[in-house]
């Protein structure tokens, strides 16, 4: 219980913001309630934990792809912290990147994402991020071309993808409908459960 007196941290949501939030402020020693009647059964818990900053990017969001390439680089150190505060194998993940997994040799976005990997420290965590990378699919002769012009503008950004036939779509994504015209694979692209995030950190903040 806190001092008569003190002041107490208030955070409104217990879905991954919110809880991230709290497992700070409780890190640095400062008391810390959260509101939520069903804390990690909210959006979070329907999240699909994309951590996807090239298959995200949109025409004039330069500044959110930066945001979310830092996300992604900030992970490994994020999932490992959690995991010790939770002491207990959150089947998270650090995974392992390539160095600039994001980004063609070259690339005009290359030094301003500055993603490195996590390298073998990742592998000896029991964590789990996968690195399967993003596939967008084009059904339609409008669909393709959109996907198309998406394509030159990651590449006018440097960014790492691959364009692909109906075909090759259909041989990483099996269910997809045999009338899928083409697709955009952005390899660097990841993704983490957001269950066991929320998870790991209500077991972390029932430990300090």
């Amino acid at each position: 219980m806190p001092a008569k007196g003190a002041r107490m941290d208030v955070i409104v949501g217990g879905g991954v913001v919110g809880l991230s939030v709290a497992w700070r402020l409780a890190r640095s020693g400062r008391p810390v309630t959260v509101v939520d009647p069903a804390p990690g059964r909210g959006a979070s818990y329907a999240a699909a934990g994309m951590l996807a900053p090239v298959s995200e990017v949109a025409y004039t969001e330069e500044p959110l792809l930066r945001l979310g390439a830092a996300s992604l680089r900030r992970w490994p150190s994020f999932a490992a912290e959690l995991t010790a505060d939770a002491g207990l194998d959150t089947g998270l993940g650090t995974g392992f990147m390539e160095p600039d997994a994001l980004t063609k040799p070259g690339g005009g976005f290359s030094g301003a994402l500055g993603f490195r990997g996590a390298g073998g420290e990742a592998a000896r965590l029991g964590l789990d991020l996968r690195t399967d990378g993003t596939l967008d699919v084009a059904f339609g002769a409008d669909d393709l071309a959109a996907l198309n012009d998406l394509a030159a503008f990651m590449d006018k950004l440097g960014l790492r993808v691959e364009r692909l036939t109906g075909r090759e779509c259909r041989r990483l994504e099996p269910m997809l409908a045999p009338s899928v015209r083409g697709g955009l694979l952005a390899p660097g692209d990841a993704w983490v459960d957001p269950r066991r995030v929320t998870a790991a950190l209500l077991a972390a903040l029932e430990r300090l």
